[in-house]
């Protein structure tokens, strides 16, 4: 192989490498501005059930009053207690016992803020993100006292790149945060390459 040969060899092999990049940039931007829109999509649906009805959806004392006593009342304290990513068991027959972290979501489905079902246990059912994981609001977490809004199953770039658009771009800092597990007293400091994050944004 001559000279001439090797150096159009190295152009073509600089140029698909430029490809892949470039379409790269495009895939990971596009998941950014999908994930920004979930967070932005649930932190606008908790906040219209606020303004519309006063109280936090989950939360809410009055809806089995307005929709009948199939939909369970929240304790009307002004938060969203239990884990926004709650996987246990759910018990219809006890809707005392439902977290109001999953009653968020049939209280925003049953008042047509939020799509899905609006009966049963599929209404309970959390909401799927642009990275494959899912979508939950509770009160406190990663270091807020406050509501936030968490998504789960991003990877380093997701998070810190997300955490970068629309906040400081630090996972203990801001009110965009993240962290290695769903529920932490206190955010990561960094986000580290090759591991999976959750993010909370508050409300």
């Amino acid at each position: 192989m001559n000279l001439f040969d090797l150096l159009k060899l190295l152009s073509v092999a600089a140029l698909m490498g430029a490809a892949f990049w470039i379409g790269r940039q495009i895939v990971i931007n596009e998941e950014l501005r999908e994930l920004a829109d979930d967070l932005n999509s649930g932190r606008s649906a908790v906040q219209s059930y606020l303004d519309r009805f006063g109280y936090l959806p989950g939360d809410d004392p009055t809806v089995s009053s307005r929709w009948g006593e199939v939909v369970p009342n929240g304790n009307g304290d002004g938060r969203i207690d239990g884990d926004w990513l709650h996987t246990g068991p759910i018990d219809m027959d006890e809707p005392g016992a439902i977290p109001e972290s999953k009653l968020v979501w049939m209280h925003l489905r049953r008042a047509r803020m939020w799509p899905g079902f609006i009966d049963g246990l599929r209404s309970l059912g959390l909401p799927a993100n642009a990275a494959g994981g899912y979508m939950g609001v509770q009160s406190g977490n990663f270091g807020f006292e406050g509501v936030v809004v968490c998504l789960s199953g991003l990877d380093a770039d997701a998070a810190g790149g997300l955490d970068q658009q629309l906040d400081d771009g630090r996972a203990d800092t801001g009110y965009v945060r993240g962290a290695r597990r769903e529920q932490a007293n206190a955010a990561a400091p960094l986000y580290s390459p090759a591991a999976t994050y959750y993010l909370c944004r508050a409300l």
